[in-house]
């Protein structure tokens, strides 16, 4: 089922493999890095293949799903050209609706096998809080249905662990919170079981008696969801057309932006424009304090408020996504971003790392 992996460990003896999630995967809730579950399954291929070279790309933001991780796939994860991506978002998914998650997912897909298709893809599936809820109530949950669905119609393979930490937990004397002491994040436990479960399907997926002398290559298929697009990504400021800024100013130094610069607007009336070709964009926001909307107009037609904080934003900052056009006919449009006339004060910004089109 990776044969691609298998071909590059077995005959390259060197594989990059990148980990592409939220905070599950970036290790939160393990004492230490080397407890989590991807540095647990990173250890197993290096043991398993002493002979190969094996990078590890972490490639994980916390708090964020398909709706960012479709724009910035390009920019984190293939730009540094893996052999074999797992991608764990489902969780974070939660709450988004059917086929939201799946156009994003299938982004996602088309994104990696149009830019290598000889990359091999994996979908991992966690749980928590209240994913667990539901399965104890035998609700199937739509982000995870979603990707499961479009992962299966791509024939890429689905290693579903939040199924065996809920089967060890229902099977056992165990508590959630033995687990999953927070309702999301792991602590070693927890990503052990994740590590197990992953590491035996790979076992499976990579020990079998099936040739693997040749790369075979993955294909597109007609969509499965008429809103997913053939490629998505994040322009930094310098990287946009017809660029006009008036009141914003571009900064350095964050530690949350890609390349350590954003562009920053404090007062009323601050405004920058430009074009973008595509049919969707959104912002890549950075958040911290309590951040401004902003006023968005498209083509000069009427402007409209997108919402640039939610309950994680007032208190850290990070990366967050907020699409503020889509299914726009495909082409060149202009757009124009205005601070709104609200109170000011230092805890009032607005923090742009990037500009998402797709």
């Amino acid at each position: 089922m990776l044969n691609n992996t298998k071909h590059k460990l077995i005959y390259d003896k060197k594989l990059t493999v990148a980990y592409f999630g939220g905070s599950i995967t970036a290790g939160a809730g393990a004492s230490q890095e080397n407890k989590c579950y991807r540095a647990l399954t990173t250890q197993w291929l290096k043991e398993k293949y002493p002979d190969a070279e094996i990078t590890e790309i972490n490639a994980a933001i916390g708090g964020t799903g398909t709706s960012l991780g479709m724009f910035r796939c390009d920019r984190d994860v293939l730009q540094k050209n893996p052999d074999l991506i797992f991608m764990e978002f489902a969780i974070n998914d939660e709450g988004d609706d059917y086929k939201n998650v799946a156009a994003q997912t299938e982004t996602i897909f088309r994104t990696i096998i149009g830019y290598n298709e000889d990359i091999d893809i994996v979908t991992v599936i966690t749980t928590g809080d209240p994913i667990i809820d539901y399965m104890n109530k035998g609700i199937s949950v739509a982000s995870m249905e979603a990707q499961k669905d479009v992962s299966s119609y791509y024939n890429i393979p689905i290693a579903d662990v939040g199924s065996k930490l809920f089967a060890d937990l229902i099977t056992s004397t165990l508590k959630l919170d033995d687990l999953i002491p927070d309702g999301l994040h792991p602590n070693d436990k927890g990503h052990a079981i994740y590590a197990d479960c992953l590491c035996k399907h790979l076992e499976e997926w990579l020990c079998d008696n099936a040739s693997c002398a040749s790369i075979i290559p993955h294909y597109i298929p007609e969509k499965y969801h008429p809103e997913a697009s053939d490629s998505a990504c994040i322009l930094s400021f310098d990287e946009l057309n017809s660029l006009t800024v008036n009141g914003f100013e571009l900064k350095d130094g964050s530690a949350y932006s890609a390349n350590g610069k954003y562009i920053e607007g404090l007062h009323p009336g601050d405004s920058f424009s430009f074009s973008f070709i595509g049919s969707t964009a959104g912002f890549c926001w950075l958040g911290g304090g309590v951040s401004h909307d902003v006023l968005v107009s498209v083509d000069g037609c009427e402007a409209y408020t997108c919402r640039s904080w939610d309950h994680y934003l007032r208190s850290f900052e990070r990366m967050r996504a907020a699409k503020f056009v889509s299914n726009l006919p495909y082409g060149v449009h202009t757009v124009k971003v205005t601070v709104p006339e609200i109170p000011v004060g230092p805890d009032h910004f607005v923090r742009i790392e990037g500009i998402m089109i797709a």
